[in-house]
């Protein structure tokens, strides 16, 4: 996909980050930061983004967009970023398949969601 390693916050979305009142962007949260593609990063930042702040992903990801991609200088490819976004839920399955019957199913739902979401019409 991409060979270039940027360090990666692992979890990222608006759920770790803090904004002040003078638009102050901080992060928190970072248990699992490492190298890897920045894909990474935007493809869990959207996915979280669409599934859980579904009114308010359209105005979200155009100013994540706008602040994050100059400094990763990175071009914006949709099918990258969902590609990532299904492999972290990928990842993530084999863990949450065990836990129980409901969140088993919440997490096949995430998965199919994904697939059928066009994640070109957030930008």
């Amino acid at each position: 996909m991409n060979d270039t390693s940027v360090l990666c916050h692992g979890d990222f979305g608006p759920q770790n980050s803090i904004v002040t009142k003078d638009n102050t962007v901080y992060l928190i949260d970072f248990e699992q930061v490492h190298w890897g593609n920045p894909y990474e990063d935007l493809g869990w930042f959207y996915w979280i983004t669409i599934l859980h702040y579904t009114d308010k992903s359209k105005e979200l990801l155009q100013s994540f967009n706008k602040g994050y991609l100059p400094i990763k200088n990175i071009g914006l490819d949709y099918e990258k970023i969902k590609a990532f976004a299904i492999r972290r839920i990928w990842s993530v399955l084999p863990k949450k398949v065990v836990e129980s019957v409901e969140t088993r199913e919440a997490w096949t739902n995430r998965l199919n969601l994904t697939l059928s979401t066009d994640f070109n019409i957030y930008h």
